[in-house]
């Protein structure tokens, strides 16, 4: 089996991604790191998890349901705070 690597990218959308996957369950966030960032498929990433694949594949599609309703969140926070705030252009 390949060795198992956790490096995450750093720019501003993948931290908004790192952030919501630690917001799920560990268990969770653990099953999308090893199909999502090292690259396993379902079926591997149940076996290192000791899972039944139906359940892997079960957990991860709810586990995204999760990280999406998170993301939307985060996002619509995001725009209100900036509708609030708006930018005015500089007068020179």
């Amino acid at each position: 089996m390949r060795p198992l690597t956790t490096t995450f990218p750093t720019d501003d959308a993948s931290m908004d991604v790192r952030e919501a996957i630690a917001a799920l369950p560990p268990d969770d966030a653990e099953l999308v790191r090893l199909v999502y960032w090292d690259g396993l498929r379902s079926h591997e990433a149940a076996q290192v998890l000791d899972l039944n694949p139906s359940t892997a594949r079960s957990r991860l599609a709810k586990a995204k349901q999760r990280l999406r309703s998170i993301l939307e969140t985060e996002t619509t926070a995001g725009a209100q705070v900036a509708n609030e705030n708006p930018v005015s252009p500089s007068r020179e």
